[in-house]
């Protein structure tokens, strides 16, 4: 779980064929703080918009890097 949203008390009920995607960002803003459903809607994707899953490669450290697989 993202440390910007381990603080929060979150539930939601995705439509079939729809991912929570929350990633760690740098998350700034200014006015009110982000609702629930600000969340929601920002992290709801449909599975028709996703183009690939991407994986993370740790070691070896020289080697460190993104890896794009597509679906």
């Amino acid at each position: 779980m993202p440390q910007w949203l381990k603080s929060r008390t979150l539930a939601v009920t995705l439509p079939e064929k729809t991912y929570f995607l929350a990633l760690e960002y740098a998350v700034q803003q200014r006015g009110p703080l982000l609702t629930d459903e600000a969340i929601i809607r920002a992290c709801s994707v449909q599975a028709g918009a996703i183009r690939a899953r991407a994986f993370m490669r740790w070691l070896p450290v020289s080697r460190r890097g993104f890896l794009r697989a597509d679906r």
